[in-house]
């Protein structure tokens, strides 16, 4: 014993806390990178859903357009008495 009242710490101590300790860090590494993993997960999902929901909106816009250009040129042909032929 020294004059603290402790024993001298050997190499096998030392190696013991370390391998523990290094035991801990690993174990904490991991669970942090499983925590950004599952966040990255649930990003990737929420970025997919709003692609999606852009897509089908866009889709949707198209649509309409095409739709109210559609009667406007029946209308126009109506009106002109211009025969034109329906496309392909």
């Amino acid at each position: 014993m020294n004059e603290n009242g402790h024993s001298p710490v050997t190499k096998a101590d030392l190696e013991s806390a370390l391998a523990s300790l290094f035991k801990q860090v690993v174990s904490y590494v991991d669970g942090r990178f499983q925590e950004v993993d599952g966040r990255l997960q649930q990003l990737r999902e929420h970025v997919d859903e709003r692609i999606y929901d852009t897509e089908t909106r866009l889709l949707r816009a198209f649509n309409e357009f095409a739709t109210a250009q559609d009667v406007r040129l029946c209308n126009w042909k109506r009106i002109s008495g211009i025969s034109i032929p329906p496309p392909l």
